[in-house]
């Protein structure tokens, strides 16, 4: 399984973005966890642990390499899931050929949650200068009503990042 898709896997179990604890799963849950980690990462098995340690290792699933603690008991802490995270240079890339919506980008002064919409039609003069024609604006408007019909086949991916903090015997 890629790196990625095991996040996928372990978000969903949790379900949860932020800081996982042994308690604040469910006993089940914590089962599919340990077997998730301990296939990939290849423990020989592992434990949720009640209290840090300071031998603790903070590790991104994403630098984890598959089979990395073969032969070893894992003692697990805690599990920490970003919300999802964009790249840069795709964001404002059309998810389909006709646009996107960017996802929440910050106010840097206000804190306040900016979003846009960005559609892309072949317009029937290159003319720089000119008037949009009452073909085009029914071009844009029809495109402007699928985004907002089905928003979510418009946004782009994001990934999650998924923090381990463990320690191995």
């Amino acid at each position: 399984m890629l790196r990625q898709e095991i996040v996928e896997k372990l978000y969903t179990i949790c379900n949860t973005s932020g800081i996982v604890l042994r308690n604040d799963i469910s006993f089940q849950k914590q089962m599919l966890v340990e077997n998730t980690l301990s296939e990939f990462l290849g423990f020989k098995s592992l434990i949720w642990d009640k209290k840090p340690s300071r031998n603790y290792i903070k590790r991104n699933l994403k630098d984890a390499d598959e089979g990395l603690h073969r032969k070893y008991v894992g003692y697990l802490y805690s599990i920490y899931f970003t919300d999802p995270v964009y790249d840069p240079g795709t964001i404002f890339s059309p998810t389909s050929s006709t646009s996107i919506i960017t996802p929440p980008v910050y106010d840097d002064s206000t804190l306040e949650p900016l979003q846009s919409i960005t559609l892309f039609w072949n317009p029937l003069s290159t003319e720089n200068n000119r008037e949009i024609s009452e073909k085009e604006k029914n071009i844009i408007r029809s495109k402007l009503e699928q985004v907002l019909e089905s928003p979510a086949s418009f946004r782009p991916k994001g990934s999650r990042i998924c923090t381990l903090m463990y320690y191995v015997k």
